[in-house]
């Protein structure tokens, strides 16, 4: 039900070791991804999953235990809980799909009349777990955006804690934009919560983030040595920097005569198409720092974007109060450490900032919110084409996969039929002619997706 194709994949090897090992190990470990918006977590379990990932690939076979050397006996199931039957019943839909993977596989003998007997689902869950462990197989079950469930109250208290039981015989991690107990204090109380360890999915680590840089080299040969440094500097070791710098390359490709290579002269340049590109990222970013969660102090973001905007900061000129934030921004990707400094992941974030606040000290109230049209704005337009439009706006200038818009905009898995985007496209295209006054038109990039540029 998901699209396993893996894409390059850059750094993480300390955090993909631990999961692996830890949910292969004797008694098996849980875990709960916590990553901000763009920052990869969906991207490392599709990795997870994925025939050529560190669960399944021969190549990393030392990492996993002697009985797991034999990918064979790894089950891997990933789960969106955005997609529609999984927020509607979460435990139901597992049951149903961990059944039907193993009746399609037949890895090991399961008495089916009795897992079918049963009226619970977290029942047959069970079944099907014990029946995998005493064949001596691991189930792992991947659970992506597990706090919308938490968010929509989609789960009782009741039947978070039926799930508790299946972790001493699967290996359960889910994945999260943000600490489980930051959403909801009291469902997060369950005794499930007690078994999942946090690992937080932040900015790259520096060896990979350069490395991901000089990657480009291959398809940019323009791309000179000594720009690889100050593009590591710009991209702040972002996940969502470093793919749209591939963008950002493409578009100065076009602009750069023959095969002159691009030098510091021609830096300011790519800082200012990265910046465009980026600014997604910036919005999500903005918006996020104006609703910290509860237990940060009031003023503790102001104060510290105050010290933080315009230079790198040490620890010791900084007033213990604003610990709570500093910890938060980095969980945010927010903030690195570097040399002995704290600092703003990158210098575009911070010119995004004072170009928002005009001060170069922002108070929460005048942080930037994501800005797009009010919905009531579309009321005239069919669901689908108005949810299309506010997505596509949201995005400008930014190519959209189908795979992107069925998984945002229709919350379907992205390996459903691209039809019905095409079909959505086109009738959107229609009303888009007939807008007074205009709003822009959708562009199609030839077997990449769509970009919505604006009037």
């Amino acid at each position: 039900m998901t699209d396993t194709t893996v894409k390059p994949f850059f750094g993480r090897d300390k955090l993909l070791r631990e999961i692996v090992q830890g949910v292969l190990d004797t008694q098996p470990m849980d875990f709960a991804l916590v990553a901000p918006k763009f920052c990869g977590k969906t991207r490392m379990l599709d990795l997870l999953v994925a025939e050529d990932g560190p669960l399944l690939d021969h190549d990393v076979a030392p990492w996993r235990q002697d009985k797991f050397q034999d990918n064979g006996r790894i089950i891997v199931l990933l789960i969106d809980c955005n997609w529609p039957r999984a927020n509607e019943n979460l435990l139901s839909f597992l049951a149903e799909q961990l059944a039907t993977k193993l009746h399609a596989e037949r890895p090991f003998d399961i008495e089916w009349k009795q897992v079918n007997s049963e009226e619970s689902a977290s029942r047959r869950l069970l079944l099907l777990a014990q029946a995998a462990s005493r064949e001596g197989f691991r189930i792992v079950l991947l659970l992506n955006n597990f706090d919308s469930i938490i968010v929509g109250k989609r789960l009782s208290q009741a039947q978070l804690n039926e799930l508790r039981p299946l972790t001493t015989e699967l290996a359960l991690v889910i994945g999260s934009k943000q600490p489980l107990n930051d959403i909801d204090v009291e469902m997060t109380s369950s005794p499930l919560f007690n078994v999942l360890r946090p690992l937080y999915i932040g900015l790259l680590e520096q060896e990979a983030a350069k490395a991901w840089i000089a990657a480009y080299q291959e398809d940019f040969p323009f791309l000179s040595d000594e720009l690889l440094d100050p593009l590591l500097v710009i991209t702040g070791r972002h996940p969502f920097l470093l793919a749209r710098l591939r963008e950002t390359l493409l578009e100065i490709q076009k602009m750069v005569p023959g095969d002159q290579p691009l030098e510091m002269t021609d830096f300011p340049l790519i800082e200012l198409r990265l910046a465009e590109h980026g600014r997604l990222l910036f919005e999500s970013l903005a918006k996020a720092l104006k609703s910290p969660p509860q237990r940060i102090p009031a003023n503790a973001v102001d104060k510290l974007l105050k010290l933080i905007i315009d230079a790198p900061i040490a620890p010791q000129a900084m007033d213990p109060e604003i610990n709570p934030a500093l910890n938060w921004f980095i969980n945010q990707a927010t903030v690195l450490y570097e040399d002995g400094m704290y600092r703003l992941f990158t210098p575009l974030f911070a010119n995004f900032l004072r170009h928002q606040t005009g001060d170069g000290a922002p108070a929460r109230q005048a942080l930037p919110v994501v800005e797009s049209a009010p919905i009531d704005s579309f009321a005239h337009l069919p669901r689908i084409e108005r949810d299309l439009l506010l997505y596509l706006r949201e995005n400008s200038d930014r190519v959209v996969s189908p795979q992107e818009l069925l998984e945002e905009v229709w919350k379907l898995p992205a390996s459903t039929s691209e039809r019905r985007v095409q079909e959505a496209i086109r009738r959107l295209r229609n009303h888009l002619k007939e807008e007074q006054p205009p709003l822009g038109f959708i562009d199609n990039e030839r077997g990449e997706g769509y970009r919505f540029i604006p009037e």
